[in-house]
């Protein structure tokens, strides 16, 4: 029988064989679970979906990377045009993944020839809350491969994702939070998350008010508040908030000149006319204009200087000499 009318009658695609080589050309773990990594054949035995070199690696529609059989080498999960995979072409095949977690496609092995994971009479599922994958698939060379422990079996074995531990510690004098698009969570102080099946973590960090993004530490690549990391392993990140104490109040410009208090801003401000603005927070500091000048003082702003949603809180104010106007201040 021609063999693409055979593949065609048990329902594999019609493509040409791709021989991938001995060794995939990456080393990745993907997001297998370390406990739970081992289907099996009932021809051909064990096959391991997180072996040392390669490793399946489990995206939201699709799956790709290699995974390892005992007695016949790599098996690929998609070709190396990226999924969702069409299945249509010679270069575009691979195992796809729906959102209810059924999976569907060809992987392709040297040694086994197609993997068809949506067969008649079969089929591979992963289970959104465990992460567990159930059900079989069937290659035309090797017959059913099995994902779960049949119960009763003698020797245990699973296919399932990992799930790993993030341990976010928040440190410094300032305060602020971390957020996460995917999966969405969240953090304004130390916390622990369990992740699963997730891409790469983009931690964003945000200070609050008259606070700054100190730093990162534990991250696999900073860029700028962010922190980028594979969730491959159990991590852990610091991130750093630190008080803002450099810009307290400022003298209006041109230029505008920032100060640690507002009593620098004052000594700084000369004899003539100056119009200070100062951050709205509860200041430990009294102030004291002995000066020949004309001071305005404008309390309330927030750490941009863009609107006053406060007032500023000072301990004690004493006017030895010159004008002083204050706005939105308050003197204890």
């Amino acid at each position: 029988m021609n063999l693409a009318l055979l593949r065609q009658a048990i329902g594999l695609p019609v493509l040409t064989a791709i021989i991938i080589g001995l060794f995939p050309t990456v080393s990745v773990a993907g997001y297998i679970s370390p406990a739970a990594s081992y289907a099996w054949s009932e021809n051909t035995g064990w096959v391991n979906f997180r072996p040392t070199y390669g490793g399946a690696v489990v995206s939201a529609t699709h799956l790709s990377g290699y995974v390892w059989q005992e007695n016949t080498g790599w098996l690929k999960l998609g070709s190396d045009g990226g999924g969702p995979y069409p299945n249509t072409t010679a270069t575009n095949w691979g195992v796809n993944r729906d959102p209810a977690g059924n999976l569907s496609g060809y992987a392709w092995s040297e040694g086994w020839g197609w993997i068809n994971f949506k067969p008649t009479g079969g089929g591979v599922s992963i289970d959104a809350l465990t992460g567990a994958f159930d059900g079989y698939a069937w290659g035309e060379n090797i017959g059913w491969i099995r994902f779960s422990n049949p119960q009763g079996a003698p020797v245990p074995y699973a296919v399932g994702l990992g799930v790993f531990t993030l341990t976010l510690t928040i440190q410094g004098t300032g305060t602020g939070s971390v957020v996460n698009p995917d999966p969405p969570f969240s953090c304004n102080a130390g916390c622990t998350q369990r992740i699963m099946d997730a891409p790469p973590l983009n931690l964003s960090a945000t200070a609050n008010q008259y606070s700054l993004v100190d730093g990162w530490s534990g991250c696999d690549t900073v860029a700028g508040a962010d922190c980028l990391m594979a969730m491959d392993r159990d991590r852990t990140a610091t991130v750093t908030f630190t008080k803002d104490t450099h810009h307290t109040a400022r003298i209006v410009g041109p230029p505008t000149v920032y100060f640690p208090t507002l009593q620098d801003a004052y000594t700084n401000a000369g004899t003539g006319s100056a119009a200070i603005q100062v951050w709205g927070l509860d200041l430990a500091e009294t102030l004291d204009c002995g000066f020949a000048a004309t001071v305005s003082i404008s309390g309330g702003y927030d750490q941009q200087y863009q609107n006053r949603p406060g007032t500023t809180t000072i301990r004690g104010l004493t006017i030895r000499r010159g004008k002083v106007t204050v706005d939105r201040v308050v003197v204890r």
